[in-house]
C-alpha cells in the first residue's frame, strides 16, 4: 500500500495518504489485539466486527482517492483486491469464531 501511493499526487499526501496510511495501521494493530482476546470473550467478536467496519471503511477511502485522481486505476484495483480478501478472511474467523463459542 505505502509503495502503491508514494507517487501520488502532492496536494493529497496529507489528506488522502496519510489517512489511508494510518487507517491501514489500525487495522493491523485491530486484528493482532483480537487475536490476543480469548475466544469465549464478547468483546472479540465486538472487536473483529470492528476491524471488518475499519476495513469497509479503508475500502470506500480508496475508491474516493481513485475518483480524485490520487490513485490510478489499476493502483486502486490492486489495493482493493487485498481488501476483499482481508474481509473474505476476517468474514471467515468471525464465523469460526461464533462456532467455536455455541
Amino acid at each position: 500500500m505505502c509503495v502503491m501511493t508514494e507517487k501520488s499526487p502532492k496536494k493529497f499526501r496529507y489528506s488522502f495518504v496519510s489517512k489511508m496510511h494510518n487507517l491501514l495501521i489500525e487495522i493491523i494493530e485491530l486484528i493482532y489485539e483480537v487475536n490476543s482476546i480469548d475466544v469465549m470473550d464478547i468483546d472479540r467478536l465486538r472487536k473483529q466486527e470492528n476491524t471488518l467496519v475499519k476495513c469497509e471503511i479503508f475500502d470506500y477511502l480508496c475508491e474516493l482517492s481513485m475518483r480524485e485522481k490520487c490513485l490510478l486505476f489499476h493502483q486502486y484495483e490492486n489495493i482493493s483486491n487485498y481488501i476483499n480478501s482481508c474481509m473474505k478472511y476476517l468474514n471467515e474467523w468471525i464465523n469460526s469464531d461464533k462456532k467455536r463459542r455455541s
